[in-house]
């Protein structure tokens, strides 16, 4: 398969994001084209960034931390990523774009 969507969530989450994407009408997570990675608390604590979250209490989920950790989270099988956050949009094909960017 050309692309992998990988979803990350808190440790014992799980469950609920596959019933909101069955919700949503998304059964092709079954598939193996979607992977659902549960994100242990307390690593993401761990790490110095969180120190932020002190400052702006909207930012304390470590779910906002994920992105500095995905070398870690993700299987050593990916190549290369495109990281899109939960409020972006896209308005073309990104196709053209991901075949020319060489994998890590």
């Amino acid at each position: 398969k050309r692309v992998h969507l990988y979803v990350f969530t808190l440790s014992g989450d799980e469950f609920k994001v596959r019933r909101e994407l069955n919700c949503a009408g998304l059964e092709w997570w079954s598939l193996g084209a979607l992977q659902i990675i549960p994100v242990n608390r307390k690593v993401i604590r761990t790490a110095p960034q969180h120190n932020i979250s002190r400052m702006r209490p909207g930012l304390s989920s470590p779910l906002n931390y994920v992105r500095f950790h995905m070398s870690e989270l993700l299987p050593r099988r990916v190549e290369k990523l495109l990281y899109v956050d939960v409020d972006a949009v896209f308005h073309a094909d990104v196709a053209s774009w991901w075949d020319s960017v060489p994998p890590a």
